[in-house]
């Protein structure tokens, strides 16, 4: 495949060391839907993932079913879907309203806020914490997606998995950290970006 020569709801196999077959859809590609139209500026939190893409995994090979999600929305390199080691093989349009982003905190400044997507959330809680909620937004390595996948299978409620480290929602103190926001945490990433002001939509048109 050539470089970039992809595209968005663009369905693809990959493999974990141990020969295992996983399904993922991408979902957003950030240089493309976002950064070259024009659709956000640099100090959109996005801009940061400028030439990666967010892309899904399915539970299994039932990925027809776009809601059969083992990890809704995780941001990697393009290494591997460049080198082929991608096989894709169907395309499923993506629905704005049912992409996911991870969650993190970051620290701005002396402050901590909450971060999905675009929006940014500042927390009630002091500088001092950062260590204790350590959850930082990262880039995978999609040479690695097939070992996160693998993990996730074999234990499908893990707290402290290979996720735990930059994904909020593979903790134990998602729930925690949701009450902190005085938000639904059932909302959908869709809802919660309009009402910081972000349609999601704008990226898919």
């Amino acid at each position: 495949m050539a470089k970039d020569d992809y595209k968005t709801g663009d369905v693809f196999t990959f493999q974990s060391n141990s020969g295992s077959t996983f399904y993922g859809r991408i979902v957003l590609d950030f240089k493309k839907q976002c950064v070259q139209p024009k659709l956000i500026e640099r100090a959109n939190p996005l801009y940061g993932w400028n030439g990666m893409l967010l892309v899904e995994v399915f539970k299994n090979e039932n990925y027809q079913d776009v809601s059969n999600l083992l990890i809704p929305g995780v941001v990697v390199n393009t290494r591997f879907a460049e080198k082929d080691a991608w096989q894709f093989i169907d395309n499923i349009a993506v629905d704005p309203e049912q992409v996911d982003f991870p969650e993190a905190i970051i620290a701005v400044g002396m402050n901590l806020h909450f971060s999905k997507g675009e929006v940014r959330i500042e927390l009630p809680i002091h500088y001092d914490y950062y260590k204790t909620f350590p959850a930082r937004l990262s880039i995978k390595n999609s040479m690695r997606l097939g070992k996160i996948s693998e993990h996730y299978v074999k234990n499908p409620e893990s707290k402290d998995g290979p996720l735990s480290q930059s994904d909020i929602r593979f903790t134990s103190y998602h729930s925690d950290i949701w009450n902190l926001t005085e938000l639904d945490p059932k909302m959908s990433y869709y809802d919660l970006a309009m009402q910081h002001g972000f349609d999601t939509k704008r990226f898919y048109q």
